[in-house]
């Protein structure tokens, strides 16, 4: 009479021996499974700098104005690894510099005149053809002309390359700018980027800039060939890689990476 009981404990402790060992199993994969599955998360680029932030696999950084492009170099620069699946997510249009810029044929001349924000007038007239600035698009009298404050300062370097996503969700970059002469083509940067190693940039649109870069040989002397007079035309929506984007054209080129 006792032996159904016996058999029904005997039921239950193999039951409970089973449900034991997946616990233990379970809890014994669960630091592995940890490691390896990565919430997705969404960040400022300040919480990525304050916090020192470890970017992983498939996390998103929201860009919204100049600053937030100055971190993101500052973060490159410290040697913080950026995953080429890290996406920086462009929030607004932003403008690099208070100049803006607009474009005029002139016969042969391609003239550019620079506006400040804090006028309303054209501060002055770039001819492409001289290399000169004039104090209207008359050309005849030249301009002592230069810009205020400090040109961008390209994002990354040959050492800490951008090499995440960049996403500019159809917004704009304006207003950079960099007038100065360099050491060597091989040497310095003047675009929005510096350097880039398997990088995307995809539906950001670039406009309303100006690059006028001279560079001099070994010896110190003009080389004979500019690189690149200006930028000031909408260069589109990007939806590529941009390295591949940038070989057709070389102001696109130098308006986006060394």
């Amino acid at each position: 009479m006792k032996k159904p009981r016996i058999r029904k404990c005997l039921r239950h402790k193999r039951l409970h021996a089973v449900t034991l060992a997946g616990s233990l199993l379970l809890l014994s994969v669960l630091p592995y499974l940890s490691a390896r599955v990565h919430a997705k998360s969404t960040y400022t680029m300040q919480q990525v700098v304050e916090d020192n932030i470890s970017l992983k696999n498939e996390d998103t950084v929201l860009i919204s104005g100049r600053e937030d492009l100055e971190l993101l170099d500052q973060y490159l620069e410290s040697g913080a690894p950026v995953s080429k699946d890290t996406t920086f997510y462009q929030t607004c249009d932003i403008a690099l510099s208070d100049y803006t810029f607009s474009t005029v044929q002139d016969n042969d001349k391609s003239l550019i005149k620079i506006y400040h924000s804090s006028t309303e007038k054209c501060e002055a007239v770039f001819d492409a053809s001289s290399n000169k600035f004039y104090t209207d698009d008359s050309c005849q009298t030249e301009s002592d002309f230069s810009f205020q404050g400090d040109p961008w300062n390209p994002i990354g370097s040959a050492a800490h390359p951008f090499m995440g996503h960049y996403e500019g969700n159809q917004h704009a970059i304006s207003g950079l700018w960099n007038n100065a002469v360099l050491s060597s083509v091989s040497k310095g940067a003047v675009g929005f980027f510096d350097h880039m190693k398997n990088a995307a940039i995809s539906n950001l649109n670039l406009c309303d800039s100006f690059i006028n870069v001279r560079y001099t040989n070994d010896a110190g002397q003009n080389a004979t060939e500019t690189i690149s007079n200006n930028c000031t035309n909408n260069l589109g929506v990007m939806t590529t890689v941009a390295e591949a984007a940038c070989q057709h054209d070389r102001y696109v080129y130098r308006l986006l990476s060394a």
